[in-house]
């Protein structure tokens, strides 16, 4: 399943200030941890345009 940049965005907002912690809150979404991890990352180093989806090319076309 693919996420928009508003949705990565909220998860990671939701599981940061979540009271149940990290782990039992990607499990409860059904996110893996490393998933979360790399779009935190992404955010630090470029804000909200880390977490634009990549462009997906096809058979040499590019597609969002």
């Amino acid at each position: 399943m693919r996420f928009t940049q508003a949705e990565k965005y909220e998860i990671i907002r939701l599981v940061e200030t979540s009271e149940i912690g990290v782990n039992r809150t990607l499990k409860e979404i059904g996110l893996h941890k490393s998933t979360f991890y790399n779009w935190c990352a992404k955010y630090r180093e470029k804000g909200m345009d880390g977490l634009a989806p990549k462009p997906i090319i096809l058979m040499g076309q590019v597609t969002l």
